[in-house]
């Protein structure tokens, strides 16, 4: 991710999971917005990240916000460390 994202801009959530994905499934990123609000994300599997396009709409909320990478492999589940990211509001917000 970037080192400065704005609220409400739409961003691409990228997490390394340092380990081949190839049998991953149900790729998914978690997040838990600024206000304490949980949620997910279905992702997608690139090389040993597992990433999702979020839109505008999806990244309301000042301050912030931590995500963690989830997949299943080999029946068993496998999850990222978890990454935090401050979301700053613009101006024309």
């Amino acid at each position: 991710m970037s080192d400065k994202v704005n609220e409400g801009d739409d961003l691409l959530v990228s997490i390394d999971m340092k380990e081949d994905l190839t049998t991953a499934t149900s790729p998914k990123i978690l997040y838990i917005k600024p206000d304490g609000t949980p949620g997910l994300w279905n992702a997608a599997v690139s090389g040993t990240a597992i990433v999702y396009n979020a839109s505008a709409t999806e990244t309301l909320g000042e301050g912030e916000w931590q995500f963690q990478a989830k997949a299943t492999m080999g029946g068993k589940i496998r999850r990222s460390e978890i990454v935090k990211q401050k979301f700053y509001k613009p101006l024309d917000l």
